[in-house]
């Protein structure tokens, strides 16, 4: 799919006149991949870093290592100390879900024109 370049939205974080290269995120379903995701609920331990009051605090997210799995866009490393942690950055995780939806509306879509709806 071709894009064209036609308006500058200042409200979003890309002024498309400024891009090029621009394509779909996404090639294939992604439904598949956001199911493999596990969310949990943990706790910082004592070798987080955190104080007390933080570590006692549920805190709800992913695993960097599963996320990194299967998206791992998603996960980058840093080091403290000369050790290395993974961390996360979801900012993409709502496009990945938008693109979920997209591809469940025409599923429903392709099932209700089946159905002579």
């Amino acid at each position: 799919t071709a894009y064209e370049i036609v308006d500058c939205d200042w409200s979003s974080d890309v002024c498309s006149s400024d891009l090029t290269n621009i394509r779909p995120m996404v090639q294939d379903s992604v439904i598949d991949k956001l199911c493999l995701l596990e969310p949990v609920t943990f706790n910082y331990n004592d070798k987080s870093g955190y104080d007390e009051k933080t570590q006692s605090r549920d805190i709800s997210g992913f695993i960097a290592q599963d996320l990194q799995k299967v998206f791992p866009e998603m996960v980058g490393t840093f080091v403290i100390d000369e050790t290395e942690y993974l961390d996360t950055n979801l900012s993409n995780l709502n496009l990945y879900l938008l693109k979920a939806i997209q591809e469940l509306k025409a599923e429903v879509d392709q099932l209700k024109s089946k159905l002579g709806e």
